[in-house]
């Protein structure tokens, strides 16, 4: 899904629930947050966590799509650096006379394109032709930068830090085995992303552990550890684990040796 498709009637739930001003009890789990950060990414509502404390408002580009059902006439058109609407003084050209040449300034030589702003022979830049590439691939890349010359981790994170991926995921990139070679993952942003790990460690109730954590719970494997500090150690597990999902990192529980404790 292209940031400029129409949103889905999952984003569109959450567009309206922003609407209303996000009333409580509506939602189960913390999912809404991560289609909240798509639909921010669509400039359709800002999300902020001032404060400590989670927040979301809708903007009028929001409110024109939940009342016509699209974006509005120009959502999409760049803005030109400096524009801010003013009028534009159109040069007095009536004088014969020229600016004296010695008072020009010298012509500036422009600078490289930057790696993230050079478009490929599709037409695309690279942020986007990598994004087009993963989708094709199914969400999975495997790419040498010692022939392609790619800082692979520069495009991943400009992707992120504009909020490109669809529906409110994020790119990952890893290095291989071998000098050169980058895994490159389109995945989901999990709660340690979408929430600081402050606030996830402060929450009273955890409303589904990770599978392993809740084996390890059971198991009692966790009862050597002061019952004060007991809860604190499974949610820093839980976290850990959940992230670790979802980067496409297998999460395993290490069998216990018998007669020993570690």
């Amino acid at each position: 899904m292209a940031l400029k498709d129409p949103i889905h009637e999952g984003q569109l739930d959450v567009l309206r629930w922003i609407g209303d001003g996000c009333p409580d009890g509506r939602w189960d789990g913390h999912t809404y947050k991560t289609v909240a950060n798509a639909l921010a990414s669509r400039r359709l509502v800002t999300v902020s966590k001032k404060g400590g404390g989670w927040r979301a408002e809708l903007l009028p580009a929001g409110s024109f799509y939940l009342e016509h059902g699209d974006y509005p006439d120009g959502h999409w058109g760049r803005k030109h650096r400096g524009s801010r609407g003013g009028v534009t003084k159109t040069p007095d050209l009536s004088s014969s006379v020229g600016p004296d040449p010695r008072s020009q300034p010298a012509p500036r030589t422009p600078k490289p394109t930057p790696t993230a702003t050079k478009r490929s022979p599709s037409g695309l830049t690279p942020t986007r032709q990598l994004l087009a590439d993963l989708a094709s691939a199914g969400g999975v890349l495997e790419r040498s930068s010692r022939d392609d010359k790619v800082k692979y981790s520069t495009l991943a994170a400009a992707i992120n830090r504009h909020g490109m991926a669809p529906d409110g995921q994020h790119v990952a990139a890893y290095s291989g085995a071998r000098y050169g070679e980058w895994i490159i993952l389109l995945v989901s942003v999990s709660e340690w992303q979408t929430e600081a790990p402050s606030e996830v460690m402060a929450r009273e109730r955890i409303g589904r552990w990770h599978p392993v954590v809740a084996e390890i719970l059971s198991a009692g494997r966790l009862d050597g550890i002061g019952k004060e500090h007991r809860r604190r150690a499974a949610v820093l597990l839980h976290c850990l684990a959940t992230e670790a999902a979802a980067r496409g990192i297998q999460v395993e529980l290490v069998k216990q040796v018998e007669g020993r404790d570690y």
